[in-house]
């Protein structure tokens, strides 16, 4: 029989595992746990979630290795499976110490998805792990551990984060090409919106560079005031509130301000509460609609400072026509 499964054609293995699944479930779980390293990803994707299926510590031991497949789909399910199976007391620190290993390891495509499942977890002594893994290596370990950390939200972390969003920030206002540009942008949307959850003013000044309009990573520009406003909420007279409108308002230039600036520019006047820019909160409320992010983000800020409610979201029809039989 294991050789039958070995042998055969993946389509043939994987068919009749399944059908042996609902005839012999534990028939076809013993097969399955034979699977998972078998070439065909197809087959080793059907044997993982065989072998998972019981829930637990053995199965995890069995199944957390393909945290690393090199198939994109299986890793995936793999590290949702165990975040899932994590919701448990008992099995947490089971979980714990395979993604703890994984983290551990070389292996960029394990390295990326023990990154996201510590912070899905919010284990808070992978930290200094993850900070590591901030530079260098692939682009997918360096975004997964900066995202991670934003989950985290360990004060420890603040500081040097602080000092890798400065080097961020040298590389996206540099000349020339920069193979991390794309990278770092990524990198800085997280941490910079890290620093506003926190509150961390000492992130403020660098933070403050990115509101002046720029040529820079909308990603990470567009979180540096989104985490401004957070630093400024509940500040009607910030020094900000200005610049922020002069950021929704830069739709006539050329080129444009970016749309996630403008966007997250309204959203930084709502939390200043900042009535002094009403007036262009308002125009772009009514220019941009409810159908677009900028106007219903104009419009919720409108509703913050001065209780006006928002109009009701809008129903959006589409007429497709062209059938060979229409109502007149």
């Amino acid at each position: 029989h294991t050789r039958y499964w070995r042998d055969w054609s993946s389509d043939v293995c994987s068919s009749d595992l399944a059908r042996l699944d609902g005839i012999d479930a534990p028939r076809a779980l013993d097969i399955a746990r034979m699977s998972l390293a078998v070439p065909d990803a197809g087959q080793r994707f059907l044997a993982a979630r065989l072998a998972i299926r019981p829930g637990d510590a053995d199965s995890i031991e069995r199944v957390a290795p393909l945290i690393g497949d090199r198939n994109p789909s299986l890793r995936r399910f793999v590290a949702g499976t165990l975040a899932d199976l994590a919701a448990t007391a008992d099995l947490r620190p089971v979980v714990i110490e395979k993604a703890m290993a994984a983290l551990g390891g070389k292996e960029w495509r394990a390295l990326e998805q023990a990154a996201l499942l510590v912070g899905h977890l919010d284990h808070e002594p992978a930290a200094d792990r993850l900070l590591q893994l901030l530079e260098g290596g692939r682009d997918e370990v360096a975004i997964a551990a900066s995202w991670a950390l934003r989950k985290l939200e360990v004060e420890s972390t603040l500081a040097p984060l602080l000092d890798y969003a400065r080097t961020i920030r040298g590389v996206l206002t540099s000349q020339g090409v920069d193979a991390r540009r794309t990278r770092m942008g990524f990198q800085g949307q997280q941490i910079h919106q890290l620093f506003g959850l926190t509150r961390f003013k000492a992130a403020e000044d660098m933070l403050r560079e990115y509101v002046p309009k720029a040529q820079v990573d909308p990603n990470a520009r567009s979180a540096a005031l989104w985490a401004l406003g957070l630093l400024h909420e509940d500040e009607p007279d910030c020094d900000l509130a200005e610049a922020f409108a002069e950021r929704l308002a830069d739709v006539g230039t050329t080129p444009p301000e970016f749309y996630a600036v403008r966007w997250m520019a309204a959203v930084g006047l709502g939390r200043f509460r900042a009535a002094s820019q009403l007036d262009t909160l308002r125009q772009f409320a009514e220019r941009d609609t409810m159908f677009s992010p900028t106007g219903i983000t104009s419009y919720w800020a409108v509703e913050r400072i001065t209780g006006e409610p928002m109009p009701p979201q809008p129903e959006n029809f589409e007429r497709i026509g062209g059938w060979f039989l229409e109502p007149p």
